[in-house]
């Protein structure tokens, strides 16, 4: 259906399940990316603040955060940004942690109408419980931030949005981990397992459990990986049964180690703050059947962001804010068997933040342990 905004608009460029997203050009012919928040959505007052709030985030580093016009007040609040900028207009759903999705550019139809509107995921949660005692490096507010994908360059005729599946972020409880000093060389990333205990299941009800039930999706195959280019330590650790692949600046120290079960928690300081979190690894047994999936992946804390599939075998959550402030959290649960060709028995749980701009060392962190995984 039309938008009501002051621009001529020539397509539609994409969608999601709370607004979409438009190509359309200004009276000197200049080209505008417009996102659009349905008038359904826009009703409940926490949507339409949510909005507004993420007109201005940067979901990739170096990126530029200024729009050109927007309308916050109209039935169908809308924002512009020049069509030169990539991403466009569709980094507010991606902030949103909306499950964006590009079309090509088309014809405007009066039948066009917008995607079915499932229950908003909260844009806002409270920080979750620690599963450590001690300080947490995590414990200063912050806006849950769905990641973004990496940057692809737009044809420059009709703009094609980038689809990209992203928000949300990772809690401040439960991530305690040595860090890097700013000055000197990089550190061996040696993993510390004095006074550790087993790790188990989860026994405490998560504060913020993940929204259910998953929604449809894939794993994001525009997500960065690390390359030649990209310092780089690989790392073997007790428990975890496969190499672990992290910026070269960062360092692990053992939480729980026990047989077959593994906590570790990863990561650097950086001038904006922490950068990673927890990587878990269990035994799932004695059937890692999708119930028992089910059961496992409810009690993980997610801050309350919205579950999705991520292929056969990983469920993911992201958001874009913790507590109010810009902040990118992930959590991957993924399952893969030990033995190539044997059933499927190991769990793993990767629960990380970062802030705005150092989003991509998280993705690609995930990239890299399902690489090595397979799952």
């Amino acid at each position: 259906m039309r938008p009501e905004i002051p621009y001529r608009v020539i397509g539609r460029l994409g969608t999601c399940d709370i607004g979409t997203v438009w190509l359309a050009v200004d009276d000197f012919e200049h080209q505008v990316t417009v996102a659009v928040l349905n008038e359904a959505v826009a009703a409940d007052q926490q949507w339409r603040d949510a909005f507004a709030a993420s007109t201005t985030v940067s979901t990739e580093p170096e990126q530029r955060t200024g729009f050109l016009q927007a309308d916050f007040t109209t039935t169908e609040p809308w924002v512009a940004y020049p069509g030169e900028q990539d991403p466009g207009a569709e980094r507010v759903f991606i902030a949103l942690g909306r499950d964006y999705r590009s079309d090509a550019p088309k014809e405007v139809s009066y039948d066009d109408e917008p995607p079915e509107i499932t229950s908003p995921a909260p844009y806002q949660v409270e920080p979750a419980t620690p599963f450590d005692a001690g300080p947490d490096p995590f414990s200063s507010p912050g806006r849950r931030i769905v990641p973004s994908t990496p940057k692809k360059r737009r044809p420059r005729g009709l703009l094609v949005g980038i689809a990209v599946g992203v928000v949300l972020l990772l809690a401040a409880g439960g991530v305690v981990f040595a860090v890097v000093n700013g000055g000197g060389g990089d550190p061996d990333p040696t993993p510390s397992t004095g006074g550790t205990v087993a790790a188990s299941q989860p026994t405490t009800e998560p504060v913020h459990p993940g929204l259910e039930p998953p929604r449809p999706g894939d794993w994001p195959n525009k997500w960065p990986v690390f390359g030649p280019t990209n310092p780089v330590r690989p790392v073997n650790l007790d428990g975890l049964g496969f190499t672990l692949t992290l910026p070269a600046r960062w360092e692990c120290v053992a939480a729980a180690v026990s047989p077959g079960n593994a906590r570790y928690n990863c990561g650097r300081n950086t001038d904006n703050g922490q950068i990673g979190g927890e990587l878990t690894v269990r035994a799932c047994t004695p059937v890692c059947d999708e119930a028992h999936r089910d059961e496992l992946r409810k009690v993980e804390e997610a801050w309350g962001a919205q579950w999705r599939y991520a292929g056969a075998n990983a469920t993911l959550a992201e958001t874009l804010t913790l507590d109010g402030a810009d902040r990118y959290g992930l959590v991957v649960i993924g399952y893969w068997a030990s033995t190539p060709g044997s059933a499927i028995d190991r769990q793993l749980v990767l629960r990380m933040t970062a802030p705005p701009n150092w989003v991509d060392d998280i993705r690609r962190v995930a990239n890299g342990v399902r690489d090595s995984t397979k799952f």
